[in-house]
């Protein structure tokens, strides 16, 4: 608790807490390996939004996330500093075109599924078309990278 006197000589003790935004994940794709991802991170809590063709998403799956985005409604997603996206395609043009319009968010957690040759081709590639900028590579992880952090 925090104690304060105030101008009349009183005295008051107020408890101060903080709660943080929820975490956001936004998981890009419909393929297997993101249905147990997407159960783990609503157990803890954290808001789900699976952005894939709707006809491709699972459809028990619906009512276990908080919401099922075409991708042509991505620009819909308000991203903070509590968003994470994560591309988990499988395709990988699919994937190179995510995580350009990844990078044109605001969150600071991009991940990538895949081999590190794989994300080294996609950098590459998008490289060719416009330079990635150091703070944007500080916010992509690939496997390898992930692998390391821990």
């Amino acid at each position: 608790p925090y104690d304060f006197e105030l101008e009349d000589g009183k005295k008051i003790s107020l408890f101060i807490e903080i709660l943080l935004p929820e975490i956001h994940l936004v998981l890009m794709g419909h393929q297997y390996d993101l249905y147990p991802l997407a159960r783990l991170a609503k157990e803890m809590g954290w808001r789900v939004t699976i952005v894939s063709n709707p006809l491709k998403v699972n459809t028990t799956f619906v009512k276990s996330v908080d919401q099922i985005l075409a991708e042509n409604q991505f620009n819909e997603i308000f991203f903070d500093n509590y968003t994470a996206i994560i591309l988990m395609s499988h395709d990988y043009q699919t994937d190179k075109r995510n995580l350009r319009k990844a990078l044109e968010t605001a969150t600071p957690y991009i991940a990538m599924l895949g081999p590190k040759v794989r994300s080294e081709k996609i950098f590459q590639e998008l490289e060719e078309d416009s330079p990635l900028s150091e703070e944007d590579m500080k916010r992509i992880y690939s496997l390898p990278d992930l692998i390391l952090a821990h």
